[in-house]
């Protein structure tokens, strides 16, 4: 799923950039240990048919080591 219109401001919290693989990133494969692509600010979000999901993003020079993920 890609992320809603209403989602179109959604900016890098570092460099102010907008859009896939600038502000955010649809990973195409459910995993509860989800990665960023490790650009600094990203967000990374992914599904599954089963109604899953998991959030990830990345700070600024690391990964951030919370996941929020279904069910918990």
């Amino acid at each position: 799923a890609m992320l809603p219109a209403a989602g179109a401001n959604f900016k890098n919290p570092f460099d102010r950039s907008v859009g896939t693989a600038n502000a955010w990133e649809d990973v195409a494969t459910y995993s509860p240990t989800l990665v960023t692509t490790g650009k600094d600010g990203i967000v990374a979000y992914a599904d599954s048919s089963s109604i899953k999901y998991a959030i990830a993003g990345e700070g600024y020079g690391a990964h951030l080591s919370l996941i929020l993920t279904s069910g918990q």
